[in-house]
């Protein structure tokens, strides 16, 4: 369709998919414990594969509240380690889905607002680190459709932003899959658990420092090596 050839239509339809996927996120509800009975009734390779399936359509289309009912789910029926397994293979499909959906619909409306030349957007790709992401998305205070979004936008190659992206989302995942899988439901129930939790699990406090120590160095590396590229 000729529409469909506009770029500003396409980054209109972009902006709008953003919005309507944050608008449906916020009203999505669901009840946990039905969810973890519907997927106990299989076994466990059928029920993963159905929570893997399941985690990418619902948080395709919702971008907030199935993610979080489906990492409790997991982290209840699969425990801490499998269920971070699950979860990423779906944030890696999620990538792939994120990724091209902002390359198709909004790259060629930033490259012509910045008005660069393919020279310039080729230095911008080269600039596009793999420590650079790496660093985006380890940060737990980053949203990983942020990312996936943002990078699209870029001249960067998939392969080259999903191969550091992927392996900076595990630590992020199984942190707080290691909580889910221990405080369950109470995190709802009883939010002053989590608190208690924090204060009596040492290995959670051990991990959570060097996880976040390890977040502020490679955010300090990335910002020293990208000043010196300049």
């Amino acid at each position: 369709m000729k529409i469909l050839s506009n770029r500003n239509f396409r980054f209109a339809l972009l902006i709008a998919c953003i919005f309507l996927g944050w608008y449906l996120g916020s009203q999505f509800s669901y009840d946990i414990e039905l969810l973890k009975q519907k997927l106990e009734s299989h076994p466990k390779p059928v029920s993963g594969a159905i929570f893997i399936v399941l985690y990418v359509v619902l948080t395709s289309i919702f971008w907030f509240g199935p993610k979080d009912i489906l990492r409790v789910s997991g982290a209840l029926l699969f425990g801490a380690a499998v269920s971070s397994i699950f979860i990423w293979i779906a944030e890696v499909i999620n990538s792939f889905i994120m990724f091209h959906l902002s390359r198709s619909l909004g790259r060629e409306f930033v490259e012509s607002r910045l008005k660069l030349k393919k020279g310039r957007m080729d230095a911008v790709e080269r600039s596009r680190s793999w420590l650079g992401v790496f660093a985006w998305r380890i940060n737990p205070l980053v949203a990983i459709r942020f990312t996936d979004l943002a990078y699209g936008l870029t001249s960067i190659k998939f392969p080259r932003y999903l191969i550091p992206a992927s392996i900076a989302t595990i630590p992020r995942i199984y942190w707080l899959q290691y909580i889910l899988a221990d405080l369950g439901m109470a995190l709802f129930k009883k939010p002053s658990s989590v608190q208690e939790y924090i204060m009596q699990n040492s290995f959670f406090i051990r991990f959570s420092m060097v996880y976040f120590a390890s977040v502020v160095i490679i955010w300090i590396v990335a910002g020293i090596s990208k000043f010196n590229r300049r």
